[in-house]
C-alpha cells in the first residue's frame, strides 16, 4: 500500500520530522523513506513522506507552496520566538489596532521579501546548526534570504492578559529543561496589567519561509515584540491536511 508512494501524515506536537521518518520506516518496514519539507517539533500538521522510487519526487515536492494556520502574540516574546521558552520580555500594545496590523502586513509582508531565519533554527552556519549555537548562548550571523508570501490573512483577534497565555511547551517533556521557570513565572505575575494581542492568521508562502520570523518582524514594524504560540501546516501544494493519515494508521500492507 505504501510502497513507492507519497504519504500524507499529520505530524504530532513534539515530534521532529526525523522522528516521523524513523517511526514510519520501522512501522512500514521500508528502508528508503524521506520527508518532503521539515516541520519544527513545536509545529503540527501536514508532513509528506516519500518511499522507495517516489523519493525521486522529494525535491519537486519541497518546492511547492506551503499553507499554515498560525497563532501569534504581540506584546511578549521568547528567545526562540515560539513556545520552546517562556516569555521573558513584555512591551506595550495599547497603540495597536486590527486595521494597523492588516495595513502593515499588506505593505511589508506580501510578495517577495527578505527575512532572516531565527537563531533557534536548523539553518547551517559554517557547518553547524544554528540552534546548537543558540543554546550555548553563542551569537551567530545568519544571512537573509528571499521568500515569497502569497497570502497573509488575519482570521481572528483578541486581547488577553499574560496569565492567560497557553504555554504548550511546558507540557512537553523534551522542553522542560529551563532552570529559570520559577523566576520567569514571578516575572510573568508582575506583568498582569499588560494586554497582549493574540491573533490567528492564514499564510501561504514559498519554501524556506520561517513563520516565526514573520511575527518577529511584524512586531518590530508595530513598535512592540511578538512570538508564535502555535503553528499548523494545512497544505503543501494540492496536498491537504484533511486527507492526511494519523501515525497510528500506518500499517504494513499484507
Amino acid at each position: 500500500m505504501f510502497e513507492n508512494s507519497i504519504i500524507s501524515l499529520n505530524k504530532p506536537l513534539g515530534w521532529t520530522s526525523f522522528d516521523v521518518v524513523a517511526y514510519s520506516r520501522n512501522k512500514l518496514q521500508i528502508k528508503k523513506i524521506g520527508h518532503c519539507g521539515t516541520l519544527d517539533p513545536l509545529a503540527t500538521g501536514l508532513l509528506l513522506l516519500a518511499t522507495n522510487k517516489a523519493t525521486k519526487k522529494i525535491e519537486s515536492l519541497q518546492n511547492l507552496s506551503k499553507t499554515y494556520i498560525a497563532t501569534f502574540c504581540l506584546g511578549a516574546t521568547t528567545q526562540s520566538f515560539d513556545t520552546e521558552f517562556w516569555p521573558e520580555k513584555f512591551e506595550d500594545t495599547s497603540h495597536i489596532n486590527p486595521e494597523q496590523i492588516k495595513s502593515i502586513i499588506s505593505k511589508n509582508f506580501l510578495g517577495v521579501i527578505e527575512q532572516i531565519p531565527p537563531q533557534y533554527s536548523a539553518i547551517s552556519v559554517n557547518g553547524k546548526k544554528a540552534y546548537k549555537s543558540a543554546r550555548k548562548g553563542e551569537e551567530i550571523q545568519i544571512p537573509s534570504r528571499e521568500v515569497e508570501i502569497i497570502k497573509f490573512d488575519v482570521i481572528e483577534l483578541k486581547l488577553i492578559s499574560p496569565d492567560e497565555l497557553p504555554y504548550q511547551a511546558s507540557k512537553l517533556v523534551p522542553y522542560q529543561k529551563n532552570p529559570h521557570l520559577v523566576v520567569e513565572q514571578k516575572v510573568l505575575d508582575t506583568q498582569k496589567s499588560f494586554k497582549l494581542v493574540i491573533f490567528k492568521v492564514q499564510i501561504i508562502c514559498s519554501k524556506g519561509t520561517y513563520i516565526r520570523s514573520l511575527i518577529r518582524d511584524l512586531a518590530t514594524h508595530l513598535r512592540t515584540v511578538g512570538y508564535m504560540i502555535s503553528l499548523e501546516r494545512t497544505a503543501i501544494g494540492t496536498y491537504l491536511l484533511s486527507d492526511a493519515l494519523e501515525l497510528k494508521e500506518l500499517v504494513v500492507s499484507s
